[in-house]
Parts: structure tokens; sequence; C-alpha cells
């Protein structure tokens, strides 16, 4: 009776030992997990702006809400089947059959504003702004019926 209840106490003892191991190497993983979640870059399009007079001028206005620092490294103008019209870059090497001018862009608090110009006037219509950021995240905006200033 005496070694049952001594292997009962072992038993229940390693248990104890082998569930308090888990449970803390369990944590700490979750922990690490969860630190590395709050590094992921996150940004949304406030506003795009088209300007259309003899020439193309885009405005971007855009939040950073992740906890990391972007810049815009790529911002384009798309027709409405995805097809390239303008793509802008900060170097000014862009492309496009309307011939980009260099991306500027400012920082104020957490929000960039980019702009840059695409020397052929756009037609009235529905055109996607596309910005590709420094962690490769992509966001777009589409602007409808945008008309000529008058």
């Amino acid at each position: 009776m005496m070694v049952g209840s001594v292997m009962l106490v072992l038993i229940t003892m390693i248990a104890a030992v082998l569930l308090y191991l888990w449970f803390t190497g369990y944590q700490s993983r979750v922990q690490t997990g969860a630190a590395s979640i709050n590094l992921l870059p996150a940004a949304s399009i406030t506003e795009a702006t088209l300007m259309i007079n003899n020439h193309t001028s885009v405005t971007l206005s855009v939040e950073n809400v992740g906890d990391t620092s972007i810049y815009i490294t790529e911002a384009s103008i798309l027709t409405i089947n995805g097809e390239t019209i303008c793509t802008a870059t900060p170097s000014g090497d862009g492309n496009g059959e309307a011939s980009p001018s260099k991306l500027n862009e400012t920082v104020v608090g957490n929000i960039l504003i980019a702009s840059f110009t695409c020397s052929q006037p756009l037609s009235d219509g529905t055109y996607t702004v596309q910005a590709v950021t420094n962690s490769g995240l992509t966001l777009q905006s589409t602007i409808m019926d945008q008309l000529s200033p008058s």
C-alpha cells in the first residue's frame, strides 16, 4: 500500500513538471509571435486625385497605420482593365506612354503625400491609381468620372 502511494505521488509530480515545461514553452512562443505581428507594415490610400489639363497630375495621400516606416517606391495610373498608362518612381526613371515625371513624396506625421505628372492628358473615365511601398505593400484606389477643370 505504501509503495503504491509513493508511485502515485511521483507520477503526479512528473506530470506537473512536464505540464509546467510545456505551458511555459508554449507561452514564450505565443508572446514572440505576437511581437512580430506588430511589426507588419499597413497603410491605406486616404485620398487620390487626378487633375487633367494639358497633362495629368496625380496626388495620393497614404496613411501609414502600421508599426514600420514606409515610403512609396512606385506610383502608377492604370486603366480599368489594369493596363499601365504611366508609372513614376522617386529616381525619375518611370515608364509608360505618357512620360511620367519624378515621384515626389512629402511625409507629415503618419501621412505620405506623393505626387507626379504624366505628360499626356487622360480622357474622362475611370482609372486606378496604384502605389507600391518599400515593403512590397500594393495599395490601389479607383477614381471615377474625373472631369477636366474648366
